[in-house]
């Protein structure tokens, strides 16, 4: 696969985060950063690649994107909202299929977590699921013609 494993950054569902993030983030600051569906679609997201001042790719392989989020990129030492997220893209040809995945983590990075509890309320992780969901599968749309 030539490309990058098609990200949920790129679609639709993405657009309304993305608006808020620019109206909130975007300026000489940030300039570096995708912004734009020309700048997300065009990418080959290489590690360092920073994504609407919210992410940042940390680990690439042909069918796996890994990106850390919870705060600005701009931040690289530890924080109390952190997290990984994990977007992939395997093709079987022979099927003619794509199966698509997102895996999310969040955690505290500046302390020792004991447990399974994460940073954020359960309400909120229902919500960021319900969310990841959304992207997913609106980033599924491009693969269909």
């Amino acid at each position: 696969m030539s490309k990058s494993p098609i990200l949920p950054s790129q679609a639709m569902g993405y657009a309304f985060q993305r608006a808020y993030l620019a109206r909130k983030y975007k300026g000489p600051a940030t300039a570096n950063q995708l912004w734009t569906k020309k700048q997300l679609s065009e990418s080959t997201y290489e590690p360092g690649t920073q994504i609407t001042d919210h992410f940042e790719v940390v680990d690439k392989t042909p069918t796996e994107i890994t990106v850390r989020c919870g705060d600005s990129p701009r931040r690289p030492e530890p924080r109390n909202s952190d997290g990984l997220f994990v977007m992939s893209a395997k093709v079987d040809r022979e099927q003619g299929v794509v199966e698509l995945g997102v895996k999310s983590c969040f955690f505290n990075s500046l302390t020792r977590q004991e447990g399974i509890a994460g940073p954020m309320p359960p309400w909120m992780e229902n919500l960021h699921a319900w969310y990841s969901r959304l992207l997913l599968a609106t980033a599924s749309w491009r693969l269909v013609r």
